[in-house]
């Protein structure tokens, strides 16, 4: 594999939402190498995670299993959780959703 072929590669397993230890084990590349290579092309590591992360909340992942896959912490999830539904339209939805979050228990008894 060439150059221009390996930091393709580097790309669209970036793009897929694989972790730098996934891609250099793939790939066959350093972290650095990695790094350099989204960087050059205009990946840089927090707008890949933006992509990794709305990416796996269109899979209908959940907070959680977005956490663990991209190792973020809590509140970093959430709001990429809100931003996400945000984009999506969903802002009267969101604000009610992020409300009750930690307390829902009150409206338990109104769904069916």
């Amino acid at each position: 594999m060439d150059r221009n072929q390996k930091e393709a590669l580097i790309i669209a397993l970036a793009e897929k939402g694989k972790t730098y230890r996934e891609i250099a084990k793939e790939a066959g590349v350093s972290p650095n190498t990695i790094k350099a290579v989204l960087n050059r092309a205009g990946l840089d590591q927090i707008t890949s995670i933006f992509a990794r992360v709305f990416e796996l909340y269109s899979q209908d992942k959940t907070p959680l299993e977005v956490a663990i896959a991209l190792g973020l912490k809590s509140e970093e999830v959430l709001r990429y959780h809100h931003e996400y539904y945000a984009l999506l339209g969903c802002n009267e939805f969101t604000k009610v959703y992020l409300w009750v979050m930690d307390n829902p228990w009150p409206y338990e008894g109104y769904h069916n």
